[in-house]
């Protein structure tokens, strides 16, 4: 007998020099379902510094795919606001590829991300079963460990995710396109 597992989604838990992130400060309203205090609507432009810094960052893991890109661009980047009560509801970041949150004062992440294949998991093993060593919980879900000030996750704009209440400061997040220099690559850089 040979078990493969297969169809992995790529996850990146990287750190950051904060010093070198510099988002200028800007109005926070109260936005999405939740109606967490964001500046998604308002962020001033972000310093061309910062932009190069991330670009350096995010480029070294997704260099280590074969299809290698010729062009990153930040679609947007924008602060988050949490207080103990505050949270996120679920959801994806459409239209971009890759999208990442920094743990700018949060002193611990608090981000789920979903397994894509959730309902089939639970629709083919509905008790309390085991996935790859793990627990079943753990094969739905993801939730970053040991992570904080400094410290970034970068994933695919389509994997779902959300913020579970009890924590207090701030995030950073943002959303990025790549281009890829083939014909059939129309995005404008």
């Amino acid at each position: 007998m040979k078990r493969q597992d297969i169809f992995s989604i790529p996850f990146f838990e990287l750190k950051v020099d904060l010093d070198k992130v510099v988002i200028p400060e800007s109005e926070f309203k109260p936005t999405w379902e939740s109606r967490i205090q964001t500046t998604a609507y308002t962020q001033k432009q972000i310093p061309r510094s910062t932009l190069e810094y991330l670009t350096e960052v995010i480029a070294k893991p997704l260099n280590t795919f074969r299809d290698k890109f010729v062009a990153m661009r930040f679609e947007n980047i924008w602060r988050n606001k949490y207080e103990e009560h505050t949270y996120q509801g679920y959801h994806i970041h459409p239209k971009t590829q890759w999208s990442f949150v920094i743990y700018e004062t949060v002193p611990e992440a608090r981000t789920v991300f979903m397994n894509p294949s959730m309902e089939l998991l639970q629709n083919h093993s509905p008790s309390n079963a085991m996935f790859n060593g793990s627990t079943y919980d753990t094969a739905l879900t993801y939730e970053p460990k040991h992570l904080g000030p400094g410290d970034m996750v970068l994933f695919p704009s389509w994997l779902a995710h959300h913020v579970v209440p009890g924590n207090k400061g701030t995030t950073i997040s943002g959303n990025i396109l790549l281009h890829h220099g083939n014909s059939k690559d129309n995005i404008k850089m």
